[in-house]
């Protein structure tokens, strides 16, 4: 009896542990299946729209919003562009000859119309796209191709007459400029005279592109005027030195030193531009030096100011120079007396 009942009761503590085992498991799976299911169903349904939430926020933060300075540019790009195009649209309309070119003309003011009032009227997330139409219709270059078949044929008549007067001007045997490597001068001669003929083979071959790109050498500071101008103005100087002390003379010299390493490294645009900055003054130092035979502290502190002045002038011109890149092409202002305008009043004026 005490056997079995050992037994009974071990087998009933066994059934109720099986039993008892068996529903927790049971109830755990279908409370794991249960929350799982739920689950799935939620993300299932939740994905797409968090998808399209995230997709909208992106758009928002990604729109390119032009900046007004650039805008400001363009507008001002626009206006230039539209100016240039009636100056040589008025020349084209006085010969027969460029009936073509002022039908196309007339049709790029229209396609500049067109794009003002476009980027004018977009709205801001339009903006961008109107801009980029604008720069990729390259319309500068299409000013550029026409107005070089109206206006090179007068350029080169005019940079030969300049190179004419520059060479007489070299030629005289009297002719002489003190620090000036005349060599250089002649070397930039023969340049400018290889580039006309290039441009103007170009242009009798129909390659209008081409013929400007070869007078390029002219219209970064090998102007046969400009190079005149420079040339005038350094004699003039040089003949007022005579009348110095040796002293006197060396210290202008130093003085105008930029210069004259501008002009014999053939950059006689810097060159003129350093002498336009600093004639007035120039002049006015030449004329409180009259008849004296050394330069005091006072007139040298003056000279050194206006070295100072030429080397800042000298470092700003360098810097405009490589930070720019002209956009259109500028004809060829074939005027050696505009060059020297300013420079002969100021003579003339005193």
């Amino acid at each position: 009896m005490k056997i079995f009942s050992i037994f009974s009761v071990l087998g009933i503590m066994g059934a109720v542990l099986v039993f008892g085992f068996l529903p927790t498991n049971g109830m755990a799976q279908e409370m794991q299946e249960g929350q799982v299911q739920p689950q799935e169903k939620q993300t299932q349904q939740q994905t797409p729209q968090s998808f399209f939430e995230g997709e909208d926020l992106g758009q928002e933060e990604f729109v390119d919003v032009v900046d007004p300075r650039e805008l400001k540019q363009v507008v001002s790009q626009i206006n230039d562009l539209k100016r240039q195009i009636k100056q040589v649209l008025k020349k084209a309309q006085k010969a027969v000859a460029f009936a073509n070119e002022v039908s196309e003309l007339n049709n790029l003011l229209s396609e500049v119309d067109r794009f003002s009032n476009t980027i004018k009227n977009a709205a801001p997330e339009d903006q961008r796209d109107a801009l980029q139409e604008f720069y990729d219709a390259q319309l500068w270059e299409t000013l550029n191709g026409i107005r070089t078949k109206i206006e090179l044929p007068q350029e080169l008549k005019s940079i030969e007459k300049d190179l004419k007067r520059l060479e007489k001007l070299i030629a005289s045997k009297k002719f002489s400029i003190e620090r000036i490597d005349l060599t250089v001068v002649r070397t930039t001669i023969e340049e400018i005279k290889n580039a006309v003929t290039q441009a103007r083979s170009e242009f009798n071959q129909g390659n209008f592109e081409d013929a400007r790109e070869a007078l390029q050498i002219i219209h970064e500071g090998a102007h046969p005027g400009e190079i005149y101008g420079v040339l005038q103005q350094l004699r003039e100087m040089n003949q007022r030195f005579k009348r110095f002390t040796t002293e006197v003379k060396d210290v202008f010299h130093e003085a105008l030193e930029p210069v004259y390493e501008a002009v014999n490294s053939g950059d006689f645009r810097e060159a003129n531009m350093m002498l336009q900055d600093i004639r007035n003054d120039l002049w006015r130092l030449f004329d409180k030096v009259k008849g004296k035979s050394r330069v005091n502290e006072d007139m040298q502190q003056k000279l050194q100011k206006l070295e100072e002045r030429l080397q800042q002038k000298q470092q700003q011109i360098q810097e405009e120079q490589s930070g720019s890149e002209p956009q259109s092409y500028q004809p060829y202002q074939a005027s050696v007396l505009d060059a020297l305008s300013n420079w002969l009043s100021n003579i003339f004026g005193r």
